[in-house]
């Protein structure tokens, strides 16, 4: 069991000391967690704080007097924080959280392969699964996920994790390694939010993923087909399918081609696959059609065996020929037409100007209005990620060797990223379908419908969590208080009937730097006519939380019924931050936004300013 130690110092509005500790396989799509008991007499119970960032715990669980609880529904891919509160028989909790622990779900390990390594071979393996933490290169406290092998004769040499569900590990084996199975253990690093530097590990593990075979032994068992996608007398099927066939162990590349894994209609033909298909992934050969199936047709696969069939890396072949029967068969061709125009994008994720992008996302989408395989079909995977891609500052973002990905009825594209996403960071998803040398690329191909006018963009970009935290405002004059939603695209109408008085407050993950925190790069201005009038503000600016807040406020009264917007400038010459590896900006630059307006008066409304907007409902208090 880990020990954390408790922050409070005896402190108590009621309620001593919590120590929050984590109990067995913590992450596991659940959380377990163990605190110490408050040895208080008025002690009623505890609650269990917890969600997807530190200091803000949406969820709640109460564990009345136990001193362990488990958390459940937790998602995947995702870093988790939690923390716990005594509270006592008139329902008054402990003033501070316990110490807070964060960390991924428990890894889960589906498959390995290859399923073997010779006495004396390096080999390296893809692992696939899910919850593989990529860790965070700008936190030295926050390491990737790494490989144990239960096996005394196997050696790991190095691990990269590709993402969330895949990664890749390479093994040495000894020349006198025992020839037995071996299980797989991938370890995430539990990270507790004030001691990073402190690593236990949980885990998931599959049992006999790799067997050591004997260096003179030699592989004599040929592969065969297992399974197939769609399945044999499968009915429905979209028409965008990418049917796969999953072998016995994984098979050799060089034997796998259009000719030997092929798709076939019911008058016999062979149906045309895209440029690099089939596509091989270990033991699993997935077909990508040149262009969309027919509707309400017979489709089945067939595989070769034999000599110049497919063969598993030992170069054995199938010992015959598979036939897939009975065939499967497309959805029927009505429907209404497809759509007319170029490619109309009817949504993205993460959207333009999301903030509070998770840092552990790897997948990025966009969503058309139409099928865009035949893009799939005629385009090189290369060609394909120059035109789907993620970029910060003019540069694109690595992706997976297999990225981009159709969803199965085409409209969905997905940019799988194999570099983590930086801390506070604004990105912006694009899709490239434009210009000369795209059309170049699609006339041959009879696509040019799939021409765009221009070049679609996330713009503004999105942000991802960890250096902007939240914006809100504060009233001395009525003590009144509230969140602002950052967003430079529209005003959100929580953001509306601001007080003319109220004061702003920025707050960081980390805190700002004294040389930073000025004019320039913190702005408030209102709108006077068809311009924005910067207003001035008190300087110095103070700070809270440690100087991770910055507030900003007016050295006179804001004009009422107006529009106004706050902006931090980001980059190099934007906001710094001074964090445990040293001081840094919010890369991307793209600015931090958050768009208000203020209530409107008796004498404004009179004058006719502005839009007359009824003012929210708000909590009081929480100010000083």
């Amino acid at each position: 069991m880990r020990e954390h130690p408790s922050p409070w110092g005896g402190r108590r509005a009621w309620a001593a000391a919590v120590a929050l500790s984590l109990a067995g396989p913590v992450w596991a799509g659940t959380m377990d967690l163990r605190w110490d008991p408050v040895p208080d007499a008025d002690l009623a119970g505890y609650r269990v704080y917890y969600g997807l960032a530190p200091g803000s715990h949406d969820n709640v669980l109460d564990a009345g007097k136990a001193t362990q609880a488990t958390l459940s529904g937790l998602a995947d891919c995702t870093l988790w924080y939690a923390a716990v509160r005594a509270y006592d028989t008139g329902g008054l909790e402990s003033v501070d959280d316990s110490n807070t622990v964060r960390g991924w779900p428990r890894p889960e390990v589906a498959s390995v392969t290859p399923g073997e390594i010779r006495q004396g071979e390096t080999v390296t393996f893809t692992v696939t699964g899910v919850n593989f933490d990529p860790g965070d290169s700008q936190d030295p406290g926050h390491p990737p996920a790494r490989v144990k092998l239960s096996h005394p004769g196997l050696s790991v040499i190095s691990t990269r994790v590709a993402g969330c569900r895949q990664l890749e590990v390479t093994v040495q084996a000894a020349p006198d390694a025992a020839t037995t199975t071996s299980d797989l253990t991938v370890l995430n690093p539990d990270i507790t939010y004030s001691q990073p530097d402190l690593h236990p590990w949980v885990f998931g593990t599959l049992a006999g993923a790799i067997t050591v075979v004997a260096a003179d032994s030699g592989d004599t068992t040929p592969p065969s087909v297992v399974s197939t996608d769609p399945a044999a007398g499968t009915s429905g099927v979209a028409t965008t399918v990418h049917p796969a066939v999953t072998f016995s162990e994984a098979v050799d590349p060089a034997t796998v081609t259009a000719r030997t894994v092929r798709l076939v209609d019911a008058d016999g033909a062979e149906v045309a696959q895209a440029t690099g298909s089939p596509q091989v992934s270990g033991a699993v050969v997935t077909i990508v059609p040149a262009r969309p199936l027919a509707g309400g047709a017979s489709y089945h696969i067939e595989v070769s065996g034999g000599t110049g069939g497919v063969a598993d890396l030992a170069g054995n072949p199938m010992a015959s020929d598979f036939v897939q029967s009975p065939p499967f068969t497309t959805a029927g061709s009505g429907g209404p037409p497809p759509p007319s125009g170029p490619p109309v994008v009817t949504g993205s994720d993460p959207a333009a100007d999301d903030y509070g992008v998770l840092r552990t996302r790897s997948t990025v989408t966009v969503t058309f209005d139409r099928d865009m395989s035949p893009l799939f079909g005629a385009l090189t995977a290369e060609e394909l990620r120059a035109a789907f891609a993620v970029e910060i500052s003019g540069r694109d973002l690595a992706q997976a060797p297999t990225s981009p990905r159709l969803s199965a009825d085409g409209r969905t594209v997905a940019i799988d990223l194999v570099e983590p996403l930086e801390a506070g960071a604004a990105y912006a998803t694009e899709v490239r379908l434009a210009g000369p040398e795209m059309r170049a690329r699609l006339e041959p191909h009879g696509l040019s419908d799939y021409l765009m006018p221009r070049v679609w963009s996330t713009r503004p970009a999105w942000r991802v969590e960890g250096g902007f935290v939240s914006s809100s405002w504060y009233d001395p004059m009525s003590g009144e208080s509230g969140p602002l939603a950052p967003g430079a695209r529209s005003l959100d109408p929580g953001n509306t009937g601001i007080p003319a008085s109220a004061e702003f407050r920025i707050t960081f993950a980390e805190p700002v730097t004294p040389e930073s925190a000025v004019p320039g790069v913190f702005e408030l201005a209102v709108s006077a006519g068809r311009r924005m009038e910067v207003l001035e503000l008190t300087t110095p600016f103070p700070t809270r939380d440690g100087g991770r807040t910055v507030v900003l406020r007016p050295t006179a009264a804001m004009p009422s019924g107006r529009r106004a917007r706050i902006t931090v400038r980001t980059g190099p010459h934007g906001v710094q931050l001074s964090g445990a590896s040293g001081t840094h900006g919010l890369a991307g630059g793209q600015p931090i936004v958050v768009q208000l307006a203020t209530e409107v008066g008796a004498s404004a409304a009179d004058a006719g300013f502005g839009v007359t907007i009824p003012r929210p409902t708000r909590g009081s208090g929480g100010g000083q």
